[in-house]
């Protein structure tokens, strides 16, 4: 049974409205309805956390433009571009998530162009084997590539983990950030899809939809 584990609605601040991990806000991160928003090559929000075993990664963004190499809305990582988990959404090429150097998944088309005036939510859920990508909702096609590696505890929402290369920044804004520590099924990824970010009701566990805990 997956829960949300940690959720940042960034509207107002960093805060974790479910859990206790309060992100740091670095280069001066701004909030509003829009939610956080990111000049591409000096914000981020970051802090420490171990990546649960299975999981689901949801975030909503807009994206002013790409960077040169790849966009990371929320992800873990290292400075030398390893052990990723996360969204790496690459300029002209793919889309991945989860470890770079590693266990990843690779859609089969070019990375498609996110709006800038429309929020798009993105999905990645992991069940301890497989991986699974969902933009607005449908799950893009793609292959599962390579292992594991060593993850890492530098987790970051608008860069890629700790990596100050400005290749990795979102120039954007993002907002409605959720962990769970499990995969979520298809129809409650439509839900989520269909509540739209920062809805004023969210389940905390899938069991909820069943009427108890």
């Amino acid at each position: 049974m997956a829960s949300l584990v940690n959720r940042w609605p960034l509207t107002e601040n960093a805060n974790d409205v479910v859990g206790s991990l309060n992100l740091t806000n670095n280069g001066t991160v701004t909030f509003g309805a829009d939610g956080a928003s990111f000049n591409g090559s000096s914000q981020w929000l970051s802090g420490t956390k171990t990546v649960p075993a299975t999981f689901t990664l949801s975030t909503w963004i807009k994206v002013v433009s790409m960077p040169a190499t790849a966009l990371c809305p929320m992800t873990w990582g290292e400075t030398n571009g390893a052990n990723c988990v996360g969204f790496y959404l690459q300029n002209g090429g793919n889309e991945y998530c989860f470890e770079s150097n590693g266990l990843c998944y690779q859609s089969t088309a070019a990375t498609p162009t996110y709006s800038s005036t429309t929020h798009t939510n993105i999905i990645v859920t992991y069940d301890g084997s497989t991986v699974r990508y969902f933009r607005g909702g449908t799950e893009i096609s793609g292959a599962q590539i390579g292992g594991t590696t060593t993850r890492s505890t530098n987790f970051s929402i608008g860069r890629y983990g700790v990596d100050t290369s400005t290749n990795f920044y979102l120039n954007g804004a993002e907002k409605d950030a959720r962990i769970y520590n499990g995969p979520l099924a298809p129809a409650e990824i439509t839900a989520i899809v269909a509540a739209g970010p920062n809805p004023g009701t969210v389940t905390l566990r899938l069991a909820q939809c069943m009427g108890g805990f």
